[in-house]
């Protein structure tokens, strides 16, 4: 399924944010340049502890110095309310995507430290992070078991050695439709870690996993099976034809859960085991999509469609603790918004409403949720938003010492009724 950054559809702050006009007795201020948008760091992958009381995050800056041109990005952590923040990870590789373990103590994160994408663990308290995975194909994502003791992660089929020598005599000529390498499920036993292993793959030859929107899997409460979203291929093309199924784990058993002429993507385990929500397309599914939240029984049988969303493309977070709603993020015009849909009722917005929230996620119990959040005149920080009380916490300041030219504001717009009489920066 094709995706597209709100921040991109809508008033980012790197490239649309425009100085002011002044009248010609007033000092002229310093405009936007492109060396300012260069000082502006990116924060994202915001993830609260399960207790609630840190939350990770990830900055990136640009690296511009000799033949190195690049955002460089760490893992961060803080306390919920903003203090004793400390980069946890350092170096000149990027760190990314960071998880907290289901005991809170430690954090696991993606990086190339290795050469390909792997699974690395790091200890909160200190220490050095340990390498976890070794898929030769390279890690897309990944999601702790709910013991804690097993991580499972997807990662590509790796390249033939035949294709992977030819690559490197530059005979690298490619055939359009080709077979592709495929997206496997495996798992790993993380306690006790030793050397990093390649994890056991528990899902064949006849699927890959597909991981937009997010990892495209979920463990069950109980930790006995995982749900995920599958193609036939690797290809682009085949999002249409995705379906859902479980996974026994350890029998490796697979049983088809939602199998229809939808494209089915980005199933999450109520919070009892007993339901299965996930979005659903049109039918037949287009390039020119909408989509709706479903949900159906884990053991199989019909699937119910909720009420629909603003934009019909609703991004799933999971479920709340209580399991009687379900979290997501969606644009609404020129924002993007925290909403929260009752499996009987129409949904509710929570959060802020009146910026670009990207990179939201769900804590593991279910108590408070982590994003993302800029508005045309503030960069990018990391927030946290209590789910009984939504009102958003900033937490990083990462881009508090940025000039802050003089921004154009709104203008009336009695015509436009969609926004309320007034029409945004953008």
């Amino acid at each position: 399924m094709p995706r597209i950054h709100a921040a991109v559809l809508s008033c980012s702050l790197s490239s649309l944010l425009l100085a002011s006009p002044t009248r010609g007795d007033e000092p002229k201020p310093a405009g936007w340049t492109p060396e300012r948008m260069l000082q502006v760091k990116q924060v994202g992958g915001v993830q609260v502890s399960p207790d609630g009381r840190r939350v990770a995050y990830v900055v990136r800056r640009t690296v511009m110095e000799d033949q190195r041109s690049e955002f460089l990005a760490q893992v961060h952590v803080a306390d919920a309310d903003g203090g004793h923040a400390f980069p946890l990870t350092q170096g000149e590789t990027s760190a990314e995507a960071p998880q907290w373990s289901p005991d809170g103590e430690q954090i696991a994160f993606l990086t190339r430290r290795s050469g390909q994408v792997q699974v690395w663990i790091i200890r909160v308290a200190g220490g050095e992070a340990r390498q976890a995975t070794d898929a030769r194909g390279g890690v897309i994502g990944f999601r702790w078991a709910p013991d804690g003791r097993r991580i499972a992660y997807v990662a590509t089929d790796p390249t033939p050695q035949e294709r992977e020598q030819k690559s490197k005599q530059k005979d690298d000529a490619r055939i359009v439709d080709q077979p592709m390498n495929l997206n496997r499920l495996s798992v790993i036993e993380v306690d006790g870690l030793g050397k990093p292993r390649a994890g056991r793959p528990i899902t064949g030859h006849d699927l890959s996993i597909h991981t937009e929107p997010g990892p495209g899997f979920d463990w069950s409460p109980d930790g006995q099976a995982i749900v995920f979203a599958h193609t036939p291929t690797a290809r682009a093309d085949d999002w249409t034809k995705a379906d859902i199924s479980i996974v026994q784990v350890e029998s490796d058993k697979v049983r088809p859960l939602v199998h229809t002429g939808r494209a089915e993507l980005a199933p999450f385990y109520s919070p009892d085991g007993r339901q299965v929500a996930y979005v659903a397309s049109d039918d037949p599914p287009t390039w020119a999509y909408d989509f709706s939240a479903q949900v159906v029984p884990a053991g199989g049988g019909q699937p119910r469609k909720l009420a629909d969303s603003f934009d019909h493309r609703p991004e799933l977070l999971g479920w709340s603790a209580d399991g009687r709603r379900l979290l997501y993020r969606e644009n609404r015009w020129t924002t993007t918004q925290l909403y929260a849909l009752p499996l009987e009722g129409e949904p509710v917005g929570i959060g802020p409403q009146d910026g670009v929230l990207a990179e939201a996620s769900l804590n593991a119990t279910r108590t408070a949720m982590g994003f993302s959040y800029q508005t045309a005149d503030r960069p990018a920080e990391a927030h946290v938003a209590r789910l009984d009380h939504p009102e958003p916490v900033q937490l990083s300041r990462v881009n508090g010492d940025l000039p802050r030219p003089r921004w154009a504001g709104p203008r009336p717009s009695a015509g436009n009724p969609a926004t309320g009489g007034r029409s945004r920066a953008c």
